[in-house]
């Protein structure tokens, strides 16, 4: 369905789309559909930066081979509640679905858990992997090491750092769960690079050009850095995850990390970590949800400050754009449909159909 700003896809239609694209690309059935599922959810959130946009880089890696389209994936080591899993640089979605239900497994038996993961790729938005300890009454950490260095130390303009993200999912009872899923740097590279494919500004910011100068071109902060969320923090934020997902397994840290657009031909190694608490191993979990509840209605009915219609809490405004766009459709910008298109064409699936 055509609007102004591009076209809208039902979601069935875009994951089996999807799907096929990575079949293609020589994935199994199964990590064609989990790959696709983990992209077209988060368009679905409105998490566009994560969602379809970035199957053009993921086929073009697999087709030039720095990315294995079947893993073999191991446990290299592991103790009750650890371990250390090798993605065989395998997609990061297929990699960190295999390394996530490790960490819920040995929660469920050690109470807590803590899984890191080398040779991997860009797994998409972290919250996908936190959120599947929802179901069972745990709550889940996912965190990653960015594919590329696109962020540099507090002070710098030497890209030694990724945006090094982290997810959270805390299960509620009546109300929605809590889903924190942030990066270390005031956006997400994804937008800019949606921003660039759709012609739009980026906002003041969001990050320099090459020479270090404020830029809201998103093609010059292409070229450039993204900014840390509040400056030192956001910066020392990124530090600590980066060595917690990626020196601590033994993955790429620092300069050792190469770019995940200009060497599409070269293997990453990207790092990841997981972890998942089970609540009952501290309390009933039925408790611990009414009172959650409690904290959410509380959290909800405070006092607002001018201008502010509502409080919203991590998780409400992905949840809400879900429902809508279940309903309407998926809305992808017009450069982005285009670029999937010749994807689409080049493997053999075709154009996205347009209804």
């Amino acid at each position: 369905m055509a609007e102004q700003d591009g076209y809208r896809f039902d979601a069935t239609q875009l994951l089996a789309w999807t799907t096929a694209v990575f079949e293609r690309l020589g994935c199994s059935a199964h990590d064609a559909d989990l790959v696709a599922d983990t992209l077209v959810e988060a368009d679905l959130r409105g998490v566009y930066s994560h969602g379809v946009a970035r199957v053009p880089i993921y086929a073009l890696r697999l087709e030039r081979g720095g990315c294995n389209p079947r893993p073999s994936l191991t446990i290299e080591r592991e103790t009750a509640a650890t371990a250390l899993v090798d993605g065989d640089f395998g997609l990061g979605q297929v990699v960190s679905q295999f390394a996530m239900q490790v960490a819920l497994d040995k929660a469920a038996t050690a109470g807590t858990s803590y899984v890191a993961v080398k040779r991997s790729n860009h797994h998409g938005a972290a919250a996908y992997w936190a959120m599947q300890a929802l179901p069972r009454d745990m709550i889940g950490i996912a965190s990653t090491v960015s594919a590329s260095n696109i962020m540099a130390p507090w002070g710098s303009r030497t890209p030694l750092l990724g945006n090094n993200p982290i997810a959270y999912a805390i299960p509620a009872g009546e109300e929605q769960p809590i889903v924190l899923d942030m990066a270390t740097s005031v956006v997400a590279r994804g937008k800019i690079m949606v921003a660039a494919t759709e012609g739009r500004p980026i906002p003041a910011g969001w990050a320099i050009d090459r020479e270090g100068r404020p830029t809201t071109d998103p093609r010059a902060a292409l070229e450039g850095l993204v900014l840390p969320i509040a400056g030192p923090k956001g910066s020392g934020l990124s530090l600590v995850y980066g060595i917690l997902g990626g020196l601590l397994p033994g993955a790429d840290f620092g300069r050792q990390v190469g770019s995940m657009f200009g060497q599409p031909d070269q293997p990453q190694s990207v790092g990841h970590f997981f972890q998942a608490i089970d609540i009952a191993a501290f309390r009933p979990v039925a408790e611990f949800k009414a009172e959650l509840d409690q904290a959410i209605r509380d959290f909800k009915a405070a006092e607002r400050v001018p201008g502010v219609e509502e409080i919203l809490l991590p998780g409400e405004p992905e949840a809400r754009h879900r429902a809508r766009a279940l309903h309407e459709g998926i809305l992808l910008g017009a450069g982005v449909v285009a670029e999937l298109d010749e994807v689409g064409r080049r493997v053999g699936v075709g154009s996205l159909s347009r209804s």
